[in-house]
């Protein structure tokens, strides 16, 4: 496939996917297992782990702290500054927090998972405070990117870890959440008025009119819908469809939907690696639609793996669920492999569960 698209741009993100499957699904799990199972210090790894991100997230209120003095501690990487990236929240200028994260939407994709992650090995850390100041955070970010994985965590929550919600209930929460959700559309406005485009975007399509040309940014993530249209439509061959266009070929698929959208080319827009920040769009479009399956049938094996586990009890078990379905969540809205994380530990305690003496006796390297 990288023979026949024949540009560098192609080329070099293909090398950074392989390097990034290879590093984080295979190289990251073999080493942190084979530490945490040759030192025995799972517990007192993660719990140190969790301490450091939790850390991270609150960090993100001596960044606005310090900008209200004009220090600027914020930064998109080690080399480029960010003391402009604010957004109004409840009427006030306040720079949008992103830690150490790269990016606001980094930080508000996985607030809930690094809460999950240190409830779970810091018991004592469940408390409104902790989670108000969670929330509190996620909404100064000021990103998309927040109330969609809201949206997401409480599908999720509802219809799959919460089980005892039965068909009428469910009428019930629909009934209720779509007034509320469209009558509260100004309060986020209000909130945060980034939220506008979105709106002026689904104005647009209502309208026939063309994209909003400030979601010009954000076209990767938007063409995602457009790409199933065009699958379901047989616009795309059907051999495309179901085994992909091959890793790196996002930015060459790309280009037609720019300059179809926006009369650009993509290689002449940016001179980088594009990607989306919504992984199934990328794992769709590169590895098709048989890729796609085999991808959440690996989270969903690893989600139910859970109630197998006989290491923990069930109140363990329900946050371990938490847990996992919160990091595969911003994961997925964010294009990161933080899931993998969650992965490590049930894959630990599943081996630990098998084979018992290679903690107990290092038998795994005698």
């Amino acid at each position: 496939m990288l023979l026949f698209h024949g540009d560098f741009i192609t080329l070099k993100r293909a090398i950074l996917n392989y390097f990034s499957i290879i590093t984080y699904v295979l190289v990251y799990p073999i080493i942190v297992l084979t530490e945490i199972i040759f030192n025995k210090n799972f517990d007192k790894l993660f719990r140190k782990i969790s301490y450091v991100y939790i850390c991270l997230v609150f960090f993100g209120f001596i960044q606005i702290i310090f900008a209200e003095f004009g220090v600027n501690l914020s930064y998109e990487n080690l080399t480029e500054a960010a003391p402009e990236n604010r957004s109004d929240f409840l009427g006030i200028n306040l720079l949008r927090p992103n830690s150490l994260f790269g990016e606001p939407r980094n930080l508000s994709a996985i607030l809930f998972s690094i809460y999950f992650f240190r409830q779970y090995f810091e018991h004592k850390f469940k408390n409104n405070i902790n989670l108000i100041l969670i929330i509190l955070i996620g909404f100064i970010c000021g990103s998309i990117t927040f109330f969609l994985y809201l949206v997401l965590f409480g599908l999720f929550y509802f219809f799959l870890y919460n089980k005892k919600i039965n068909f009428n209930k469910l009428i019930v929460i629909t009934a209720i959440a779509i007034p509320l959700f469209f009558g509260t559309i100004n309060s986020l406005l209000i909130i945060t008025p980034r939220f506008l485009p979105y709106i002026e975007l689904i104005e647009s399509i209502i309208s026939l009119n063309t994209l909003p040309s400030i979601l010009k940014e954000q076209a990767e993530d938007l063409f995602f819908g457009v790409y199933v249209y065009d699958i379901l439509s047989l616009k795309i061959d059907i051999r495309n469809s179901l085994f992909g266009n091959g890793l790196g070929s996002f930015n060459y698929i790309m280009d037609g939907y720019f300059i179809e959208f926006f009369n650009i080319k993509i290689m002449d827009y940016v001179n980088k690696p594009l990607g989306s920040r919504i992984l199934p769009f990328t794992i769709l479009l590169e590895l098709g639609i048989i890729g796609s399956f085999l991808f959440f049938k690996i989270l969903r094996k690893s989600y139910s793996s859970i109630n197998n586990l006989l290491m923990i009890d069930e109140n363990q078990k329900s946050l371990l669920k938490l847990l996992f379905g919160s990091m595969v969540i911003g994961s997925l809205i964010n294009a990161s492999y933080f899931f993998i994380t969650g992965v490590i530990i049930i894959v630990y305690y599943s081996i630990v569960q098998d084979e018992p003496d290679l903690i107990t006796h290092n038998k795994f390297y005698s």
